[in-house]
């Protein structure tokens, strides 16, 4: 069991560390603050000293740097006048000496161009002198001699007509009249012929009418083209007998356009078209003037 005066004592001993303990924090934290302080005090004027240093040496360095600048600036200046001036006075005197070179090249070219001008007019007018006059002389020597020729051309022309005239006159009178012989007298022969062929026609015609129409009638349509219908009922292959008496487009197979493969009765005074007419205006054209 502890000892209440020993506790005690220590509780007070302990008590009186504590606060000894709190005064050297206090003081260890005031000497702390008054040394930063005093840092802080300080730091602050070295850099207030030196910030107004370095304030003064860049606006020495820029007052140098501009008062420098002037002065090249001013120079260069003083230069490109100078270097101008002499620019300027050159090409004034170079200037001045080639107007003055080309003024009298000019000049020189002109007077040069109005000497060979007149030259060349001299030179011209001569020659057309010349060549006009021998024109003129050789004119004259052409239509003198053409005239001889042409009077002399034209009196033998006329001869040579008046002759060919009286022997055309001659010979046209005599194959006129031959002419007019043979041909009156062929007029007559022809016509007697006419007559005897049209009188013979007529004679044949009415002969073999009804012996044609019989065939067609019995032999071709009562019997060769039954007979064929029903061949074809039993051979599909073979060509159908087209009965176009009104007329309308041939069907079937042909190898070329001109194969004339199928047979075909016809009509006097009806007309076939060949493949390309029918190919060229089309069945439509065909079929308007067949119902036509």
């Amino acid at each position: 069991m502890i000892n209440p005066d020993i506790a005690q004592k220590s509780a007070l001993g302990w008590e009186a560390f504590g606060t000894t303990l709190r005064l050297k924090w206090e003081k260890m934290k005031s000497d702390a603050i008054g040394s930063a302080a005093g840092a802080y005090a300080g730091v602050a004027s070295w850099w207030a000293r030196t910030k107004t240093d370095a304030g003064a040496s860049i606006a020495r360095f820029v007052g140098d740097g501009v008062t420098k600048f002037y002065e090249l600036r001013n120079g260069a200046i003083s230069r490109a006048s100078e270097a101008y001036a002499g620019v300027s006075s050159w090409w004034s005197r170079t200037k001045t000496d080639a107007g003055a070179r080309i003024s009298e090249f000019v000049a020189n070219g002109v007077t040069k161009f109005y000497e060979l001008r007149n030259g060349a007019i001299t030179r011209a007018s001569e020659a057309w002198a010349g060549v006009s006059g021998w024109w003129a002389r050789t004119k004259t020597d052409v239509s003198n001699r053409a005239s001889e020729l042409a009077t002399n051309a034209g009196n033998r022309l006329r001869e040579l007509r008046d002759n060919a005239s009286a022997k055309a006159s001659e010979i046209w009178s005599s194959v006129s009249g031959w002419f007019t012989r043979t041909r009156d007298d062929a007029q007559d022969r022809v016509r007697t012929l006419v007559d005897n062929v049209g009188k013979k026609w007529d004679e044949l015609k009415g002969f073999f009418a009804r012996p044609i129409k019989w065939v067609i009638d019995y032999v071709w349509n009562g019997t060769i083209a039954n007979l064929w219908g029903k061949a074809r009922e039993l051979i599909p292959a073979l060509p159908e007998f087209k009965r176009l008496a009104t007329g309308g487009p041939v069907t079937g197979y042909s190898p070329t356009k001109t194969a004339d493969n199928i047979p075909a009765l016809l009509t006097a005074d009806e007309f076939v078209q060949p493949v390309d007419s029918v190919n060229y205006y089309g069945t439509g054209i065909m079929e308007a003037l067949r119902r036509r």
